[in-house]
């Protein structure tokens, strides 16, 4: 900073003024220098504590959406490649454990291991053993055992991994009649450990064919029987003792449902998912769909063939697969239309609370409880979204826009330089928009180049990183709270990005 050290211009000196000695100017400039030196602090301290603020600020937006699914770990522009991994972590994805990524693990002799990974450098710290080698592993095909798939459990305390094991020959109950045999796991387990300690706590035998989710600290198994009764149990994580068991009998099918075709697709299994947003869990199988709440209460059903999803604020809705049909289901029972597509929300804080979103034409913010439209916007049609604050950040071909849904008005776009890459998905951690990028592409099928950070509240360009400058990537996609490449046209590699 430059201080005024009291000089001024000859033209701007009175008639007949003298200069004044060095002695007698000092004390002038003395008695300024104080001042000066009080303002320049005052300058700096403001500036110091107006960046404590934003700070102060960035750590709390951060903290509060620690937790939220799909919010990243921060990144700036120091964003770069940290290391590599194989696909298997697309469908059987690690989770995240403080700072470490916890992730199961398949030998080339079929042994299977859980291991606990550095996040920043992929560094084993440690592993568990979880199957021995398989003795006499599946030849007649080119085999790969499914790696053991993690969750997390009694409040994020444990992590529970279903483990296959024990591969033999057999044939898949939905192939067709001349496909040949494949490896079939002849034993599931669940194995539970404390990555505190790095040990197995306990291990639970389960059925051969039936998936597992994780509510806190109980797992739910669904299995079905001969006479088409799904029985849905769920047991304590650690004692594996019953907490509550539900039977459901099959669900009368709509007339003209294409029931061969369903049954083929599921075969005896019922396949288990959670239901966002906390609301206990679907239910799939050839005998019918249901939504359960946590205690095993059934909220929903519907008859073979259809799907239940579960939306914001408790909304569900139930959709024919056959004729595309999609109506909101009421907690009381009621039934209301709902003609349109509903947006897919990759990250969800709970803002907005009652505001469902859907497309038909253009965005629709419709009431959750009753489907009854708020208002519209027609000039946009999001597919997919971030939604933060109650704002919807969303993209088209060349667009990225914000949108408040509830002062229901566009906040801000921005405008992509050569319109959208292949990869049109949105990411956040929180404390920018990060959108991929490809300002240079040619052609109909691209990938991103680039990862340009947005901010959330005017869109403006904050910074900007180098991704996949070898242009063999494709995808960009979240894994564990990280950004990852998917590396190739026939991917086998991810790449993984952080700062």
């Amino acid at each position: 900073m430059l201080l005024d050290d009291g000089d001024e211009p000859a033209a701007s000196k009175p008639h007949g003024s003298h200069e004044p000695t060095d002695e007698a100017r000092r004390p002038a400039n003395l008695r300024r220098w104080p001042i000066a030196a009080a303002a320049a602090l005052l300058l700096v301290g403001g500036l110091v504590a107006a960046q404590g603020v934003i700070d102060r600020r960035e750590r709390a937006a951060t903290e509060r959406l620690r937790d939220v699914p799909g919010v990243l770990l921060p990144v700036d522009e120091s964003l770069r490649e940290l290391w590599q991994t194989d696909l298997t972590w697309l469908w059987a994805p690690p989770v995240r454990v403080g700072t470490d990524l916890v992730v199961g693990q398949v030998g080339p002799d079929g042994s299977q291991t859980v291991r606990a990974l550095r996040a920043d450098t992929g560094e084993v710290l440690w592993e568990a053993p979880v199957a021995p080698p398989e003795p006499s592993p599946p030849t007649s095909m080119e085999w790969q055992a499914t790696p053991p798939a993690c969750q997390l459990a009694a409040a994020d305390s444990l992590v529970s991994c279903q483990v296959w094991d024990g591969y033999e020959l057999g044939a898949v109950e939905w192939a067709e009649p001349d496909e040949p045999d494949r490896p079939l796991p002849t034993r599931q387990r669940l194995v539970v450990i404390d990555p505190a300690e790095r040990a197995i706590v306990v291990e639970h035998e389960l059925e051969r064919l039936g998936s597992v989710v994780m509510l806190d600290d109980v797992f739910v198994t669904a299995t079905a029987d001969a006479q088409g009764i799904v029985t849905v149990r769920a047991r304590d994580v650690r004692s594996a003792q019953t907490r509550w068991t539900r039977d459901l009998a099959p669900v009368p099918a709509d007339e003209g449902a294409a029931l061969d075709d369903w049954a083929t697709t599921w075969g005896t299994e019922a396949v288990l998912s959670p239901s966002p947003h906390g609301l206990g869990l679907s239910v799939m199988a050839a005998q019918g769909t249901w939504m359960l709440a946590a205690d095993g209460a059934v909220l929903h059903a519907g008859p073979p063939g259809s799907r239940l999803e579960s939306l914001r604020a408790g909304a569900v809705t139930l959709t024919d697969q056959a004729t595309g049909s999609v109506v909101l289901l009421g907690a009381d029972g009621s039934r209301a239309p709902h003609p349109g597509h509903a947006v897919r929300l990759t990250v969800d804080d709970g803002s907005a609370p009652g505001r469902c979103l859907m497309t038909r034409g253009g965005l629709i913010v419709h009431d959750c409880a009753t489907g009854e439209p708020l208002w519209t916007l027609d000039s946009y049609v999001p597919t997919t979204g971030v939604l933060l604050d109650g704002v919807l950040y969303s993209s088209s071909a060349s667009w990225i826009f914000a949108i408040d849904i509830v002062g229901e008005e566009v906040l801000w776009q921005w405008e992509r330089e050569n319109g959208a890459p292949s990869d049109n998905a949105l990411h956040t951690d929180g404390r920018a928009l990060l959108v991929p990028d490809e300002p240079t592409r040619s052609g109909s099928f691209s990938a991103p180049t680039r990862v340009v950070a947005l901010s959330l509240a005017d869109g403006e360009e904050l910074w900007t990183a180098p991704i996949n400058q070898e242009g063999s990537g494709s995808w960009l996609v979240s894994v564990a709270g990280m950004l990852a490449l998917l590396e190739g046209a026939e991917p086998e590699r991810l790449r993984l990005y952080g700062s």
